[in-house]
């Protein structure tokens, strides 16, 4: 198929509508690694732009407005009424690559993935106390998370 300019359409060019995500994504990509496929994903879906990766909802679901670094004030007191701990990411880029490098393992359902000493996330305690987080809790959706949020198991 091509546009009014007699230019390719994506479909023609091998890309699925559905999605526009390329045909050899959609059979799998074996060859690669967790972290060189969500690379590729995002490269290919167009989310990698200079400025970072673009924290889409159809791929963060909703960490990043609910658990993103200028969110504090907003977990505090969510912490404070619910008598729940919650998690801050501290630095939204940093944890966007986490999740791609990891989204893989969720195969089987929700994970809890440790991170590295100084990742930048913390837990807000309910009596307002800031704790270094130690893991993340990855939930899978269809195209990515549908949530992610750091921990303290």
């Amino acid at each position: 198929m091509r546009n009014l300019n007699g230019t390719p359409t994506a479909t023609e060019e091998g890309v699925l509508a559905f999605g526009s995500l390329p045909l050899w994504f959609i059979g799998g990509n074996a060859g690669a690694t967790q972290a060189e496929a969500g690379t590729k994903l995002l490269e290919q879906t167009g989310q990698v732009t200079k400025g970072g990766i673009q924290l889409t909802k159809k791929t963060f679901g909703h960490t990043f407005t609910t658990h993103g670094d200028d969110m504090t004030n907003f977990l505090i007191n969510r912490a404070k009424g619910s008598g729940m701990a919650q998690g801050q990411f501290l630095n939204n880029q940093k944890a966007a690559q986490f999740i791609l490098d990891n989204v893989g393992k969720t195969a089987n359902g929700a994970v809890n993935i440790p991170i590295p000493k100084g990742f930048p996330a913390r837990v807000i305690m309910p009596d307002g106390i800031f704790k270094a987080a130690t893991h993340i809790r990855l939930v899978p959706s269809g195209g990515g998370v549908k949530t992610a949020y750091p921990l303290i198991p």
